[in-house]
């Protein structure tokens, strides 16, 4: 999990870019869920409210018997969250994945106003819906207004740079402006029954596009910390597709299929420890949410400022690859993470 912050520019330009991309607010009115749609939605919403339950009762339950902090913080300051005990007592964490140049990189400055496309695109009319590890500053003078903290507590560094770099106005510096700096933001904590909301807000019409700079901690952690199954060779859930992430995430975009969700492959292709389980990469080490069949899936690449063809393109050395253990290819797409 190692350097997991570089990452997040990746990600979160693919998201801006999607969203720069819708010519007009009429677009979204009129590709909303169907009655059966926002039925099947609405029954997941409530079964996820369910699980969610059951998870914090669960944790209520086992966490003191077995010793486990609700937040792990490693010596540099990275935070993990408890977010479920598994079946076989294994602790289940979250973690967070670690600007005009990475426009440049994915091209979203060719839809600006003046630029090649012709199209003239700011992300104006257009709301981005951001999952991410606290609240932000809505008074911030870069957001201009244009930001809200839907759920959370804490005001947390992380989400403020991920809404930053995607709705950012760049009122004093033009160049560090967001890549959809007209667009509004919606910001959630993924520790909040974030499925359950997902499922909500779909159900609502509300969704168009959503950003996800986090993931399960698995493998090897920063600093040799081993995060998988005390008595197995290697960590069984990189590629694994399961009932209570990848498939929730695949039902709601199935029931809502103008709703774009963007979510980090992850940072674990360079992770190793002791030697005692084998390394997290070079392949086969996504985790379950980028396992979904029907989200989006970044990888990170090296900056590119000036394309002359496809060896322009570095992949990073960090980026989590598959394939999934269904054969599948994963990520979909790569983007500046460097």
């Amino acid at each position: 999990m190692k350097r997991k912050m570089r990452w997040k520019a990746g990600l979160k330009m693919l998201v801006i870019g999607l969203v720069a991309s819708l010519a007009s607010p009429t677009w979204a009115q009129i590709n909303l869920p169907t009655p059966n749609q926002i039925h099947q939605l609405r029954d997941i919403q409530f079964r996820e409210e369910v699980r969610f339950s059951e998870r914090t009762h669960r944790i209520s339950d086992l966490q003191e018997k077995l010793g486990l902090p609700s937040y792990y913080t490693d010596p540099s300051g990275k935070v993990y969250v408890l977010t479920d005990i598994s079946e076989d007592l294994l602790p289940v964490y979250l973690e967070l994945f670690d600007n005009y140049n990475s426009a440049i990189t994915i091209g979203a400055d060719a839809l600006y106003p003046d630029g090649v496309a012709g199209y003239n695109l700011t992300g104006k009319g257009y709301t981005v819906h951001i999952w991410d590890g606290g609240q932000l500053l809505e008074e911030h003078l870069d957001y201009e207004g244009r930001v809200s903290n839907e759920t959370g507590t804490d005001t947390e560094g992380h989400a403020a740079h991920v809404m930053g770099t995607i709705v950012g106005g760049g009122v004093v510096d033009s160049t560090a402006r967001g890549i959809a700096y007209e667009a509004f933001g919606k910001a959630y904590s993924f520790n909040d029954n974030a499925l359950t909301r997902m499922a909500e807000l779909a159900a609502d019409g509300e969704l168009l596009v959503s950003n996800h700079s986090y993931g399960f901690v698995l493998g090897w952690g920063n600093f040799g910390e081993w995060f998988g199954p005390p008595n197995a060779t290697e960590d069984y859930r990189f590629g694994k597709y399961t009932e209570g992430a990848s498939q929730v995430v695949d039902e709601i975009a199935y029931n809502n299929p103008y709703y774009s969700i963007v979510w980090s492959a992850g940072n674990d292709r360079n992770q190793s420890g002791d030697g005692s389980h084998p390394p997290d990469g070079q392949y086969d080490c996504i985790g379950p949410y980028g396992t979904a069949k029907n989200n989006i899936v970044v990888g990170a690449v090296n900056q590119v400022l000036n394309y002359r063809g496809p060896s322009s393109v570095v992949m990073s050395n960090f980026s989590s690859w598959g394939p999934v253990d269904d054969g599948r290819v994963k990520p979909e797409i790569v983007a500046m993470g460097g």
